[in-house]
């Protein structure tokens, strides 16, 4: 029975080491596509998405392998490893789809694509996810309660320590009334 357990944490420590090992090497490779498309590639319409998805991308990367390596040498996970790459997770996602949605674009309406489209429109549109992923993670990052370090749960259909402060807010109203 023993026996199983000694597996099991055999089979998380090298999870654990492939995950990081991955993570490195991916590391790497979005540096140098940064590199390369930041400064060796023109500037083109997609070129911009992909910078700024390789961004995204180590971003999220660095965050994973730094909180990784962190909690491995302390022991402990903070919801704010969670918040953090998911912030920058969510970031190369809407990334990722605005660069489909222009390439979508640009092969059904080639004419009007080449034509009609604003020169700094992808820097922009760029822009605008990164400004917009901001609030759209850390806002109900924070209604869950994963930026506060009393309350440690995963945010679910009802929140306990939301209700938790509703109920306090409803007792220090009624304290305030009588």
């Amino acid at each position: 029975m023993f026996g199983m357990f000694s597996r099991w944490r055999t089979f998380n420590s090298v999870v654990f080491y492939l995950t990081l090992v991955t993570g490195v090497a991916g590391l790497v490779g979005n540096g140098l596509v940064l590199w390369n498309l930041g400064f060796h590639i023109e500037k083109g319409p997609f070129s911009v998405y992909l910078l700024h998805l390789a961004a995204a991308d180590f971003l999220f990367l660095g965050c994973h392998v730094g909180f990784s390596v962190v909690q491995a040498a302390l022991g402990s996970q903070d919801t704010l490893y969670f918040v953090v790459t998911f912030l920058w997770f969510a970031a190369g996602l809407w990334l990722l789809a605005a660069l489909s949605a222009e390439c979508c674009l640009s092969d059904v309406c080639p004419a009007c694509y080449r034509g009609c489209r604003p020169r700094h429109a992808s820097a922009v549109l760029c822009a605008l996810v990164w400004a917009l992923t901001l609030p759209a993670v850390l806002l109900p990052a924070s209604a869950c309660g994963l930026l506060r370090s009393s309350c440690k749960a995963a945010c679910g259909a009802v929140h306990l320590c939301a209700s938790r402060d509703r109920l306090q807010g409803q007792a220090s109203a009624e304290d305030i009334v009588s």
